[in-house]
């Protein structure tokens, strides 16, 4: 009989080990998803910068393209 509950005894052990060791984990899962939600935030607000610098510079090579053209007829005329 004591043989039985020292068998038992050991195998609770061992089960808050387990318990231990994948709160731990879980622990540390927690942690990265809030860094990589961080991250993912951070990456946004560089996306919409990105994207408003794309469309500045999109602006400003149309109106040196527009003045190029302007430029390059006003010669043309003048020849």
């Amino acid at each position: 009989m004591e043989k039985i509950l020292n068998q038992i005894l050991d195998e609770l052990k061992s089960l808050k080990q387990g318990q231990l060791s994948f709160e731990k984990r879980m622990e540390k899962f927690e942690s990265r998803m809030e860094k990589f939600e961080e991250n993912q935030e951070r990456f946004e607000v560089r996306m919409e910068k990105f994207e408003g610098n794309q469309q500045n510079f999109d602006e400003k090579l149309d109106n040196l393209t527009l003045e190029l053209r302007s430029n390059f007829k006003y010669t043309n005329d003048k020849l």
